[in-house]
C-alpha cells in the first residue's frame, strides 16, 4: 500500500529528479575543465544551500552541527559524488555515466539492510535485478578501453550515492540538508589544487551557477527531504528516471549522440522503472479499494 507520506516522498523525489536533467549537459557547455567546474558548482551549491537553511530554520552552523556524526558522513558522500560525477562525464559518454549511475538502488539495497535492517520489497528486488541487466549493456560499450575511466567513476559515485541515500534515510530527510552545503564545500577543496586560479567567463558562471545554485540545490533539497519518507531502494529506483532523460537533453542541446549500448539499455531500465511504478500503483488500488466500499456504504 502507498501511503499518504509514501505519496508526498515519491512525488518529491521525482520532482528532484526533474531539476538534476540537465546536470551532465551543465558540464558539456562549461567551457572550463572539469575541475574548474566541480570548484565552482560546489561554491554555488554550498551558498544556495546556506541561504535555504537560514531561511527555513535558522543560523547554519546551528543547523549543520545537528546533523551530527551521520551529517558528516552525508557531507563526505556529497563531497566526493560531486568530484567523481563531473570526473566521469570528462572521461566518458553522458549515456554510460546516468545508465551506471542508476546501479546505485543495488548499492542502496545492500546498505539499508545493513544499517537500517530494513526488507526490501520482491518487487524492488526484481526491479534493480532486471536493471543492473540493462547496465551491463551500457558498460559494454567501453570494453575497449574507450571511456572505461569514466566508467569506473561512475561506479565509484553510484556506490557512495547509494551510501548517502541510507544514511539521510536513517537520519530522518529534511535535517540532513546542511550536509549538502558541507558536501558542496568539500568538493571545491578537492578540486582547488588542480583548479588553480579558478578563473572563468560570464558565460561559464551563468552556466555553472544555474545548475550549481539553484536547480543542483532544489534537487538535492527534494530528494533528501523525499528519502525520509521512502526506503532507500525505491528512492534509487526514481533517480533512474534522469538515465534517460539526461541523455536526451544532452543530445538535443549539444549534438552528443549517445552510444547504442547505451541506448539499449537505458531502455530496459526505464521500461523496468515504469513497470515497477505501475505495480506498485496497482498494489495501492486493490488495498484501498475495499476501504473505499466500505466507507461509502450508508450506516444503520
Amino acid at each position: 500500500m502507498l501511503t499518504v507520506s509514501h505519496r508526498r516522498g515519491l512525488t518529491l523525489v521525482v520532482l528532484g529528479v526533474l531539476c538534476l536533467v540537465p546536470d551532465a549537459t551543465s558540464v558539456r557547455l562549461a567551457d572550463v575543465d572539469g575541475v574548474t567546474v566541480v570548484f565552482w558548482r560546489g561554491l554555488f551549491l554550498a551558498a544556495a544551500i546556506v541561504l535555504y537553511v537560514r531561511a527555513t530554520t535558522g543560523p547554519f552552523w546551528g543547523a549543520a552541527r545537528g546533523t551530527g556524526r551521520l551529517g558528516a558522513i552525508s557531507a563526505l558522500c556529497i563531497g566526493v559524488t560531486n568530484f567523481l560525477f563531473v570526473q566521469a562525464i570528462e572521461h566518458t559518454a553522458t549515456a554510460n555515466v546516468l545508465v551506471i549511475i542508476s546501479t546505485a538502488p543495488l548499492f542502496a539495497a545492500g546498505f539499508s539492510r545493513l544499517l537500517l535492517s530494513e526488507r526490501v520489497h520482491p518487487r524492488t528486488v526484481a526491479a534493480m535485478t532486471v536493471a543492473l541487466g540493462g547496465v551491463a549493456l551500457a558498460f559494454s560499450s567501453s570494453l575497449d578501453g574507450t571511456g572505461l575511466g569514466g566508467d569506473l567513476m561512475a561506479f565509484a559515485t553510484a556506490a557512495i550515492v547509494g551510501l548517502n541515500l541510507t544514511v539521510v534515510r536513517k537520519a530522518g530527510g529534511g535535517p540532513m540538508i546542511p550536509a549538502v552545503a558541507l558536501g558542496g564545500v568539500l568538493s571545491a577543496l578537492l578540486a582547488l589544487p588542480a583548479a588553480w586560479p579558478v578563473e572563468i567567463s560570464l558565460h561559464d558562471a551563468a552556466v555553472i551557477g544555474t545548475m550549481g545554485g539553484i536547480l543542483l540545490p532544489a534537487a538535492l533539497i527534494l530528494i533528501t527531504i523525499g528519502t525520509g519518507y521512502l526506503p532507500a531502494p525505491e528512492v534509487g529506483l526514481v533517480l533512474i528516471l534522469e538515465t534517460v532523460l539526461g541523455p536526451l537533453m544532452t543530445w538535443a542541446v549539444v549534438g552528443e549522440e549517445p552510444p547504442e549500448l547505451a541506448v539499449l539499455g537505458g531502455t530496459v531500465v526505464v521500461v523496468t522503472l515504469l513497470a515497477h511504478s505501475l505495480a506498485a500503483l496497482a498494489e495501492e488500488r486493490r488495498t484501498l479499494t475495499p476501504a473505499v466500499i466500505a466507507s461509502s456504504r450508508p450506516s444503520t
